[in-house]
């Protein structure tokens, strides 16, 4: 089975507002565990006008880098990217709405069309060991007994996620990725707020919850130690 990988390095969190400046894409061969094609490119948007020290940081791209070797949202680029989605079975990505957010809103920008394929979310739709804590890439690559040399940089991302995801068993996966996703609710007081940690629910600070999403053939709430409130989005 072919998958194919997606990470984007973005001037900042807005799918609408900013800009993707850098676009990684692996198509992986499941049988063999290998890549067999890989693309990586920075992107020069037209209204790109500068990057934050703060992305700089995270990502080692600035603006003089994307001006001297950015390529323009045009035709090479989305044609490459189109041969390497229409020959894989599903997408994927480490945080999959992020990744697919910006790359929708990219392609619509442009007047080109995103494919409808499935997604498999790395983040959410892998049962990890309990005893992994962290989610991050970098820590679960260290947590599988690697190293990503080149954190936040879009094609080594994606590579260390499929890397990852090489230790799982991935045609089980990709049948949950159908399934309906779950929004679970960690109903714990102040004091018990690190059970919820621990258990891998976020603090969402907007609605000043503990908060997950999940596959539906995932979730089993015999494993938390609290209460839990559970929506189904679809």
């Amino acid at each position: 089975m072919l998958l194919l990988g997606l990470d984007v390095e973005t001037t900042g969190l807005s799918a609408e507002r900013d800009r993707i400046i850098e676009i990684g894409a692996v198509l992986w061969e499941t049988e063999c565990n290998q890549p067999v094609k890989i693309y990586s490119e920075m992107i020069l948007e037209p209204s790109l006008t500068g990057v934050s020290k703060e992305i700089e940081e995270i990502t080692g791209l600035n603006f003089e880098l994307l001006r001297r070797f950015g390529v323009a949202p045009e035709g090479r680029l989305f044609a490459d990217l189109a041969w390497m989605m229409e020959r894989a079975a599903y997408f994927v990505a480490h945080n999959a709405p992020f990744d697919r957010g910006f790359l929708t809103n990219f392609f619509h920008r442009y007047e080109q069309s995103f494919p409808d394929k499935p997604w498999i979310d790395s983040l959410q739709d892998i049962e990890y060991p309990a005893k992994l804590k962290g989610r991050n890439l970098t820590y679960l690559a260290a947590e599988h007994g690697f190293l990503n040399p080149f954190p936040h940089r879009a094609v080594t991302d994606v590579l260390t996620l499929f890397k990852v995801l090489s230790h799982y068993p991935i045609a089980e996966i990709a049948q949950q990725a159908a399934a309906p996703t779950l929004e679970v609710t960690a109903l714990v007081s102040y004091e018990d707020r690190n059970k919820a940690k621990e258990a891998g629910f976020r603090w969402d600070g907007a609605q000043k919850k503990w908060k997950r999403s999940m596959k539906k053939p995932l979730f089993d709430p015999k494993k938390y130690d609290f209460p839990v409130e559970v929506v189904e989005l679809g």
